[in-house]
Parts: structure tokens; sequence; C-alpha cells
């Protein structure tokens, strides 16, 4: 038996993280579609996540949000390019140990940090982003 490929406070914060942004987007409705380009990429690739719950939190919330066939192509067109865009930069430009940093808050935050995470589980969590962006582009070549 394989250890988990994350826990269970990570599996849980990444599926609350997409019912606060389900939240977020109904809520502000049309007004949100300005915000949704820098979004959309994370977004998408949480569909194809390798963790069902996630994967079932982001399909959720993409569904709810979208709830149309007609908004869901719609998404597919417009943004296609930004969620590609966004795996072209996590292919190109990113690591286990940069995946986990956030400029914003001044450079390394604590995952990513080996004072706080072996850098077995910094590769580990790298290995998942990396699936996940993978097998979004091969949904997109499906869809597009």
């Amino acid at each position: 038996m394989y250890p988990p490929l994350t826990t269970d406070f990570d599996r849980q914060v990444r599926a609350k993280t997409h019912a606060a942004h389900t939240s977020l987007c109904v809520a502000a409705g049309k007004r949100f579609s300005k915000y949704l380009k820098s979004c959309i990429g994370p977004w998408i690739t949480s569909l194809q996540d390798i963790d069902r719950q996630v994967s079932k939190a982001a399909t959720e919330s993409f569904n709810t949000v979208f709830d149309t066939d007609k908004k869901k192509e719609i998404i597919w067109k417009k943004y296609s390019e930004d969620v590609i865009n966004y795996i072209s930069d996590i292919l190109t430009n990113e690591t286990a140990k940069t995946i986990s940093t956030c400029p914003r808050f001044g450079g390394v935050l604590m995952t990513g940090d080996e004072r706080f995470m072996s850098s077995e589980d910094m590769d580990t969590r790298f290995a998942l982003v990396l699936g996940g962006c993978l097998a979004t582009l091969a949904l997109l070549a499906g869809i597009l």
C-alpha cells in the first residue's frame, strides 16, 4: 500500500477553496468576470486533480457557476488560452521549491521551506501539480 499523496488537511483546504470560490462567484455574478482571467487556470486544472474529493469540489463549483452548456462553451472558447498560459508558466518556470513560494508575501511560505516540509513532500506536491496540468492539456485538446 502506498502512502497518501496528500494529507486530509491538504485535501480539505483545496476542496474548501472551491466552495469559497463558488460563493464568491455566485455572490458577485457577472461582476466577477473581470477577475476570471486570473483564476481560471488553477480552477480548470483542479477539475483534473488526482484527489477525487478535490476534483469533485472543483467540478461542482464549475457546474454551479457555469450552469448551462452555453456558458461552459463560452468559458472553454474565451479562456482556453489563459488556461494554457497558466499551464505553460508552471511547466517552464516552476520547480518543487518555487511552486510553493509567493512573492506577495516576501518569498517562501511554510510549504516551500525545507524547515517545514521535506524535499520529498515538495517533490510529491509538484508532481501532483504537473499531473493536473498535463491532464488539463489533454482535456482541452479533447474539447477544442
